[in-house]
């Protein structure tokens, strides 16, 4: 006879059900914060991130200045070819966010962090993936404007313009990949806060003040990488605020349920802008090392007509491979 079955099978559960009652009723309560108050530990850490070097460097008012004269063609290599490289893990660091909340069964956050995946992969459309529009119009317009060479993301490795402070970038990134969910919390919420103005101040700089090499049509297609993540002219059109505002959704709801990861969460955005930092250091050192290699290219504000314009267009990469760069000890797998 089973044994649910036999007579004294009632008692024997109903004891068993009191003891794990009992034992259990004397763990400890969880650690919870009030929703309100971690909604305003992570508002603080934001603003901590906001205040944080990264995000008012010298090196966009350095472009702006720039903008205003004109750059060589190599000071826009060496700018492309760093900010490829920057940039270029962007969908991993993602992909590491998602899989530390599926590991923590944060559900809630792998929604979110998945619509931010969506947004990055073209929502479906291989022609709209971001890396692709990033590369797609960088390299037309340096072949428009400054008569440079295509260059591809993943072989931006091997670029000799790469300086030693965007190669480690991509090496602490990489350490930070295999880092506590918390800590990725904190990086991609720094990086989500920064990248509005990043990417606003970058199209400002460098590709505004040569419109006049394009027809409107063209500069349109040409900067769809930076309209893809703000255009003012659409409802919703604030991306990167959006991924901002689920990151410190993310935070919050972290913090709440684990007070400790507050501390995490700021070491690991902290981590991200100091990085960034130096990497706009080593970037606005070398523009400006450049700035006598070769002419200068005039700005030009004004469109040109539908008449006068550019006998090509915009197409697929065709970018040849640069000799490895021996500063770079990166593993091609990583790109």
């Amino acid at each position: 006879m089973p044994f649910f079955l036999r007579p004294h099978s009632a008692k024997l559960l109903q004891n068993f059900k009191d003891n794990f009652v009992r034992q259990h009723s004397s763990f400890p309560k969880k650690n919870t914060l009030p929703k309100d108050s971690a909604v305003k530990k992570a508002a603080e850490i934001l603003e901590e991130f906001q205040s944080h070097p990264a995000n008012h460097h010298e090196l966009f008012k350095y472009l702006e200045d720039l903008a205003k004269e004109g750059m060589t063609p190599e000071q826009y290599l060496v700018y492309r070819d760093n900010f490829f490289y920057r940039t270029s893990n962007t969908v991993l660091s993602v992909a590491s966010h998602a899989t530390h909340a599926v590991r923590n069964h944060d559900y809630q956050a792998f929604v979110a962090i998945s619509r931010n995946f969506s947004d990055e992969s073209g929502n479906g459309n291989i022609e709209g993936i971001h890396l692709k529009l990033l590369e797609d119009g960088h390299n037309f317009h340096g072949k428009i404007v400054f008569g440079v060479p295509e260059m591809t993301i993943p072989n931006s490795k091997n670029s000799p313009f790469l300086t030693p402070e965007a190669i480690n970038f991509r090496k602490v990134q990489e350490r930070m990949f295999r880092s506590s969910y918390a800590t990725m919390t904190g990086c991609l919420l720094a990086h989500e806060d920064a990248a509005d103005e990043m990417l606003n101040n970058f199209k400002k700089y460098i590709f505004d003040p040569y419109k006049g090499y394009y027809t409107e049509p063209e500069f349109k297609k040409l900067t769809e990488y930076y309209t893809v993540h703000r255009d003012d002219s659409k409802e919703n059109g604030n991306v990167e605020e959006q991924h901002k505002e689920q990151a410190l959704r993310i935070a919050s709801e972290m913090i709440a349920t684990k007070p400790r990861a507050e501390k995490l969460i700021l070491e690991g955005g902290k981590k991200f802008l100091n990085i960034q930092s130096d990497l706009w250091n080593g970037l606005m050192r070398e523009i400006e090392n450049s700035k006598f290699h070769g002419p200068k290219v005039i700005p030009k504000s004004d469109f040109l007509s539908e008449s006068k314009k550019p006998s090509t267009s915009i197409k697929k990469n065709s970018a040849k491979k640069f000799v490895d760069n021996p500063n770079d000890k990166s593993n091609s797998n990583n790109i």
